[in-house]
């Protein structure tokens, strides 16, 4: 009896002491996933980040990307502000591409053909593969849509007449954007015809042509454009025109006026001599 009653004893205490592991593995559950929600709590103070994409992401590229793009414009803005030299408006004839090396395919010239109309003199590389053509001798409207075109035609206005420099932000469809920028220049004979221009595209822009609404625009006025600024060179004609004489080069993007001679009796005629070219890009 008293074996037994010992062994009983022994089974009741084993028992116990399994009804005890088992109230252990159901704590256990609720004490690691308290662990766990304490190792995810100093994993964040201590600054290690996650595997998932964080929610600002992409707002940050596309802040960068805006970023790169106002570099350009300001970049050619500087440069601009660096031909002025105490001038209202720098003259076409010291443009020096040399001057915006990084940026030449990206720029271009515009010459005003009417109030609030202008065509491309000058086009770079990639502002002409936006429309997928040359763009030399087309007006600047053939880049905007429709919609926006009265906008730009005032702004133009705005930009020869004050004169003034125009920003713009543009978007061609969900995937093309851009920002241009328009900066007033003076042709040879002293007046606010020219603008040197640079435009700057994100986004595919494919093999077609693509035209830009205009999603913003900021307009800034520089002075009059009336009259020459004091100290400007006025351009000098020649009392005598001389055919035989080939003219002197010309720096940057200068285009030389060529003097007329009224066909007559008395004009000198050279059929030997071939007349001057020269390759403007």
């Amino acid at each position: 009896m008293v074996a037994t009653g010992g062994l009983r004893t022994a089974l009741t205490g084993q028992q116990q002491g399994r009804d005890d592991m088992q109230d252990d593995r159901h704590d256990t559950p609720r004490d690691d996933e308290g662990e766990r929600f304490d190792g995810a709590d100093r994993r964040a103070s201590s600054g290690a980040t996650s595997d998932r994409p964080q929610p600002f992401s992409g707002l940050t590229r596309l802040l960068r990307r805006a970023t790169d793009e106002d570099a350009a414009l300001d970049a050619i803005c500087d440069y601009w502000h660096g031909l002025r030299r105490g001038h209202t408006v720098p003259r076409r004839a010291d443009l020096d591409p040399r001057g915006f090396s990084d940026h030449v395919s990206s720029v271009f010239v515009l010459e005003k053909i009417a109030p609030g109309l202008a065509r491309f003199r000058i086009a770079g590389q990639q502002v002409s593969e936006v429309m997928g053509m040359d763009l030399r001798g087309m007006p600047l409207s053939a880049l905007i849509q429709l919609g926006s075109r009265d906008a730009l035609q005032a702004d133009l206005v705005r930009l020869f007449e004050e004169p003034a420099i125009l920003r713009m932000r543009l978007r061609s469809g969900a995937r093309l954007t851009g920002a241009m920028l328009l900066l007033p220049l003076r042709s040879d004979l002293g007046d606010v015809s020219r603008a040197l221009g640079i435009l700057r595209t994100r986004g595919p822009v494919g093999s077609g042509v693509n035209r830009f609404g205009i999603t913003s625009s900021s307009i800034q006025s520089i002075g009059q454009a009336q009259g020459l600024p004091p100290g400007y060179p006025l351009p000098t004609a020649s009392p005598t025109a001389s055919p035989t004489a080939h003219p002197a080069p010309q720096p940057g993007f200068a285009e030389r006026q060529l003097d007329f001679l009224a066909p007559g009796p008395d004009a000198p005629h050279h059929p030997s001599e071939r007349p001057y070219l020269r390759l403007v890009r």
